[in-house]
C-alpha cells in the first residue's frame, strides 16, 4: 500500500501543465463562453513565450481557423482572463 501512495504521488509531481502566452486574438468563440484565448504549451515547465501556467479549458481557434500558435508545439486554448487585466 504505501508503494502505491510512493508511486501516486511522484507522478502527481511530475505531472505537466498548461502554461501560456499573454493572449492571442482568436476566432470568439472563447470569448463567446466567457474566456480569453491564448497561445499555450504543454510541459512540465515554463519556456518562452510560454510563461503562465493556466487552466485552461478547451481548444480554439485563431482568426484564419488555425489551432496551432506561435513557436512550435503551441496550441490555440481557451482560459479563464487574467485578474491583472
Amino acid at each position: 500500500m504505501k508503494l502505491i501512495l510512493i508511486l501516486a504521488l511522484s507522478m502527481t509531481a511530475l505531472a505537466a501543465e498548461w502554461y501560456c502566452d499573454n493572449g492571442i486574438t482568436g476566432d470568439g468563440g472563447c470569448e463567446a463562453d466567457g474566456l480569453k484565448t491564448y497561445c499555450c504549451y504543454f510541459g512540465d515547465k515554463p519556456k518562452d513565450p510560454f510563461n503562465t501556467d493556466r487552466p485552461v479549458t478547451t481548444t480554439s481557434k485563431d482568426p484564419f481557423g488555425n489551432v496551432n500558435c506561435g513557436p512550435p508545439g503551441g496550441v490555440v486554448k481557451c482560459a479563464p482572463k487574467d485578474t491583472q487585466g
